[in-house]
């Protein structure tokens, strides 16, 4: 017996039911976002051959030089959502304020980092588009708790849509090529309790505190594999399938850390916990935080949900 391939959109159609007004606006927040990150993938594939490739001239809120890809991949995801009249209001890593789109009709707001390690494009590694989409509120400044659904597309040898919701379950969609078609490829994703990978930035461990030098040393005598791309999407993605634990922790450069709480850290956390992982800012859930500011960072842990638990008794 052939089972019927779900799709993507027929997925969302029934999220859209499940979660939201039914009235499909949800679903056209979600497909917008979708149809940005293919025109995003598109790019990317060409460019070597574009005029996209390659640092602009201008920075984005956090000083950081902006690649002309990130004000490629901002301006399609702004282009795309400001035109449906389901959004509220707009904000991204790459944008200096909120942008407010529809203040009458509009039910939600979304946050995206439009491309996830585009610092790492020349070297042709596995990127992402990161995103949460919240209901409209009296304040745009919500702890991740309440986000409606969140995720990531990851550009990688296939193009997979991995997504959440307050349903509380993880599905992977991958990008069928001929039909042009998102179809649900990994179902219920549950992130194995332990892993032995472990992904951190070592090149900074001088600047780690003792403790955490302490801890990585005790991964390294019981034979864990160090494993760290630079690019949050693919290091998350490979712990969300194969287990393991994911540090970006604050060093003596870095006190508060260095990942951003809305762009980046409430989606991922969303997913991680979804999927029956762990993620911790100190002892707290980064999703139970209110956040201060658009910009505020945050040092974080997520894994494995006894791998996160050990560090945390070794760190306290």
């Amino acid at each position: 017996m052939i089972q019927r391939r779900i799709t993507l959109r027929d997925f969302i159609d029934l999220e859209d039911k499940l979660i939201a007004t039914g009235t499909g606006e949800f679903k056209d927040v979600v497909m917008r976002i979708v149809e940005s990150c293919l025109e995003i993938a598109g790019e990317l594939e060409m460019a070597e051959l574009s005029t996209n490739m390659g640092e602009s001239h201008s920075t984005n809120i956090f000083g950081e030089v902006q690649k002309k890809l990130d004000i490629f991949s901002n301006d399609r995801l702004v282009k795309n959502l400001s035109e449906s009249t389901a959004v509220y209001s707009i904000a991204s890593e790459e944008m200096d304020t909120t942008d407010f789109v529809n203040k009458q009709q509009g039910r939600y707001t979304v946050f995206f980092d439009p491309i996830d390690g585009s610092s790492n494009l020349a070297s042709h590694i596995s990127l992402g588009t990161l995103f949460s989409i919240f209901s409209k509120e009296d304040k745009i400044l919500l702890p991740g708790n309440q986000q409606l659904a969140a995720g990531y597309m990851y550009y990688s040898n296939t193009i997979e849509f991995v997504y959440t919701s307050r349903i509380g379950k993880v599905n992977i969609f991958t990008l069928d090529q001929s039909s042009g078609e998102f179809i649900l490829t990994h179902k219920n994703i549950r992130m194995p309790s332990i892993g032995k990978i472990y992904s951190i930035n070592e090149g900074r461990e001088l600047l780690f505190s003792k403790s955490l030098q302490n801890y990585l040393k005790m991964l390294k005598e019981h034979t864990y594999k160090l494993r760290y791309v630079g690019s949050m999407a693919a290091d998350i993605h490979r712990t969300l399938m194969e287990g393991g634990i994911f540090l970006y922790p604050s060093d003596k450069e870095n006190p508060n850390g260095k990942l951003r709480l809305l762009f980046e850290v409430n989606p991922v956390a969303m997913i991680v916990e979804n999927a029956g992982g762990l993620a911790r800012v100190g002892t707290e859930n980064p999703l139970d935080i209110t956040p201060e500011s658009t910009d505020q960072r945050v040092p974080v842990v997520l894994g494995s949900k006894r791998e996160v638990e050990y560090f945390l008794n070794m760190m306290m």
